[in-house]
């Protein structure tokens, strides 16, 4: 089950049922953007998942000792934002 923001939950198998709908939309042809690799690489990149609302996810990790965020999905308004 995906946590509801600003609580992060873990990256697992079931999620998949919710979230590659999700990345199917994505027309980024970024790579990285699928269910599969964010599963794959969820541990060397220390992926993990925040459900903001219907539709929209923030996805935070690591990388090379620098932490990220990214909205895979779409932009979050600016109140979210700040929050």
């Amino acid at each position: 089950m995906i946590a509801q923001y600003p609580h992060f939950s873990e990256i697992s198998p079931e999620d998949r049922a919710v979230l590659h709908p999700y990345f199917l939309k994505v027309d980024s042809g970024i790579s990285e953007f699928t269910f599969a690799n964010i599963y794959l690489f969820r541990n060397i990149h220390n992926y993990r998942i925040s459900k903001i609302k219907d539709g929209l996810f923030v996805l935070s990790g690591n990388d090379n000792g620098k932490p990220f965020f990214a909205l895979p999905f779409g932009m979050a308004d600016y109140k979210t934002l700040e929050r």
